[in-house]
């Protein structure tokens, strides 16, 4: 059986890189509504084929982690592979105000306040910002610094790209 999923699959992959080939020569040339239909319905696909992917990694990594093992070296369709298992937290649902609380009680903390290379105090106020600095990822946010008579364009470059949002109509 394990023989015949990779031959299947390899026939799949080899007509899916046909067709990959194809939208290559072919996309500049296409009408921008056809365009616009092909990338909608392959954007679905790609959703789905993120999602199929994700499970079969998970499983992977369960399989092998199992087997307490952190890598593993497989041959591959394409050559041989190196696994490596490892595991990453994601967070979600975080209550990002009392942990900005969190942060901001933390810099008031003596022990935290206490610079090891002077033996001083830091000043709270310099410590949250310290502290906000290390714990967060702070990303600029141009529309708000603009607000401020700080532009973009002093401290970054920058390039414009077309989007385009495409959804599905719905009808009565």
């Amino acid at each position: 059986m394990k023989q015949d999923n990779r031959e299947l699959a390899s026939k799949w992959i080899a007509q899916f890189d046909e067709r990959l080939s194809w939208l290559e020569q072919t996309i500049e040339d296409m009408e921008a509504e056809d365009r616009i239909a092909i990338c909608a319905a392959l954007g679905e696909r790609r959703k789905r084929l993120a999602d199929l992917l994700n499970l079969a990694d998970d499983m992977n990594a369960r399989v092998i982690q199992d087997k307490g093992l952190k890598q593993v070296t497989i041959e591959g369709m394409e050559g041989m592979l190196v696994v490596e298992v490892s595991n990453r937290a994601t967070h979600s649902d975080v209550k990002r105000d009392e942990l900005i609380s969190a942060v901001e009680r933390a810099a008031n903390d003596p022990k935290v306040r206490l610079d090891p290379a002077t033996g001083e105090m830091v000043d709270p106020f310099e410590m949250r910002v310290r502290l906000f600095k290390t714990c967060f990822r702070l990303e600029p946010r141009w529309t708000d610094l603009k607000k401020f008579g700080i532009t973009a364009d002093e401290y970054a470059s920058t390039v414009w790209k077309r989007a385009i949002k495409t959804s599905k109509a719905v009808g009565l």
